[in-house]
């Protein structure tokens, strides 16, 4: 006959086993469906996930950087499934992708309903290998600018999207507006306008946009590069007086042509160290802050800085929560692309769910992060 200990262990042993993949920090979630990249392959350029409800699950939209639409995705304990795509532009207006590096909700503040919020990079098109010419490809360079170059709102009734992910109802309200003339014409801006368009090596410091989120009535667009002096001047920054950019504006105003009423926030995040997406956390941001240009091939060029996830509120520098463990899938490093809070674990760790570019799906992994 068994003794009480010896049924508690197995009791528990088998409780364990039933636990869904979330009680499993660092381990790759399941993916049920296909979450779609270029060419309809699998996604291996995830970039951004926002979400229109809370708790578990939670219905959420995902972007690829290679493709020009979204597409729905259930978040669930442990597992993400699947659902339906929303096309973002039309496709028959380009052929080129919009770069789609960062999404952001904000719930419904009546009159103004919930919207999505999807951010190109309004950056010069990757060319790591140096195959794109100024001259005989700026025809090309300037057709990739600009298809990037967008900020689309999108009003998504979530009655219309099914537990499965299914899209019951076409989004309404969808509008699509240029940063560059905001960055071009607002003063504030000024010190970010010598980059606009420049290639995103180091030497160049080319504008790009990597992050965004939503926070009390205002949209926060978190800058990958340039990195900035402290004091805002174009000079090349250093060490301790490196800054990352973040734009922020009254959300619809670029859509509504009303006053944007613009600022510029300076992040000390580490040398080279820029934003690569960021996440609403209450009233508060969630900053996942990373290398900042292109590898250079220059000589000297220098060690880029590593990943890490900060908390910002705002008004204060930013606080580092956590310096991210390097992360690999089949023995290649894995890049930190998009991240998502959960909630408060029963340890009293934030649980935060991180996306990957170069991971098939994203790769979603947990992360317990101190608060």
């Amino acid at each position: 006959m068994r003794s009480l200990a010896s049924i508690i262990a197995v009791v528990a042993a088998s409780i364990a086993w039933l636990l869904p993949a979330a009680a499993q920090p660092d381990k790759p979630w399941h993916v049920e469906g296909k979450l779609l990249g270029k060419d309809q392959k699998k996604s291996k350029d995830i970039s951004g996930i926002a979400c229109l409800s809370t708790g578990l699950p939670r219905t959420c939209l995902v972007i690829d950087d290679e493709v020009q639409f979204a597409q729905v995705v259930i978040v669930q304990d442990g597992a993400l499934l699947a659902g339906d795509t929303i096309q973002l532009v039309d496709p028959d207006h380009s052929k080129w992708n919009i770069d789609g590096e960062g999404v952001a909700f904000a719930a419904a503040t009546p009159p103004r309903p919930g919207t999505f919020y999807i951010v190109g990079s309004h950056g010069h098109p990757r060319d790591r290998d140096g195959k794109l010419d100024a001259v005989e490809d700026a025809s090309e360079i300037k057709a990739r600018f600009d298809a990037s170059s967008v900020l689309v709102r999108l009003q998504i009734d979530p009655a219309s999207i099914s537990a499965e992910g299914k899209v019951m109802k076409a989004p309404k309200g969808e509008t699509l507006v240029d940063l560059r003339p905001m960055i071009y014409l607002e003063p504030k801006l000024a010190p970010l306008r010598p980059f606009l368009g420049k290639r995103l090596e180091e030497r160049s410091r080319g504008l790009t946009i990597e992050g965004i989120a939503a926070v009390q009535g205002r949209l926060y667009v978190g800058l990958r590069a340039p990195t900035l002096a402290a004091d805002g001047s174009d000079r090349v920054p250093s060490g301790d007086d490196e800054r990352a950019a973040i734009i922020s504006f009254d959300r619809d105003a670029p859509f509504d042509r009303t006053p944007a009423k613009v600022e510029l926030s300076l992040l000390p995040l580490g040398a080279k160290r820029g934003v690569r997406d960021m996440a609403a956390h209450g009233t508060d941001i969630l900053v996942l802050a990373g290398p900042a240009y292109e590898p250079n091939t220059a000589p000297a060029a220098g060690k880029t800085g590593e990943y890490a996830i900060y908390l910002w509120d705002k008004v204060n520098p930013p606080r580092k929560l956590k310096d991210l463990p390097q992360f690999e899938e089949d023995g290649k490093p894995l890049k930190p692309e998009a991240l998502l809070p959960l909630g408060t674990g029963n340890d009293g760790t934030l649980d935060v769910l991180v996306l990957f570019d170069g991971a098939r799906e994203g790769g979603p992994r947990l992360v317990k992060v101190p608060r």
